[in-house]
């Protein structure tokens, strides 16, 4: 049997899985239990909630090896991570945005980035 905190979320807000899961977690363990692989979903640049998995594939694709920009590999797999859902969100498209203004771009990878853009499903 489940305990009661936990059986009256279930319940009470069976639509809701954020309400579940802050029934399951401490407060402190919240932040952990909703991020993936240690990173969380949304991180905060210049006041604006941006896409963590979009930035950080943006930082690897400029680190290591080569000049410091985004070639056009490189930009498939940050379309990859843009493209992770059905549909390409408001969070999303600001990331995007940020992205392409911050990091330095090859001219095909830059094009055929904002290609895959318009190509893709958009939600508001």
């Amino acid at each position: 049997a489940l305990p009661p905190l936990v059986r009256s979320a279930y319940t009470s807000f069976s639509s809701s899985r954020w309400m579940v899961g802050r029934a399951l977690f401490p407060r402190e363990d919240w932040h952990r239990a909703t991020s993936r692989r240690g990173l969380a979903y949304y991180e905060t640049v210049e006041g604006k909630k941006m896409d963590a998995k979009i930035l950080e594939a943006c930082r690897e694709a400029v680190s290591g090896k080569g000049d410091g920009r985004i070639s056009v590999s490189d930009a498939q797999l940050i379309l990859k991570a843009v493209l992770d859902g059905d549909s390409v969100t408001a969070v999303e498209r600001v990331t995007c945005a940020h992205v392409l203004d911050e990091f330095t771009w090859t001219d095909k990878a830059r094009a055929n980035f904002v290609r895959g853009l318009l190509l893709a499903k958009h939600v508001s």
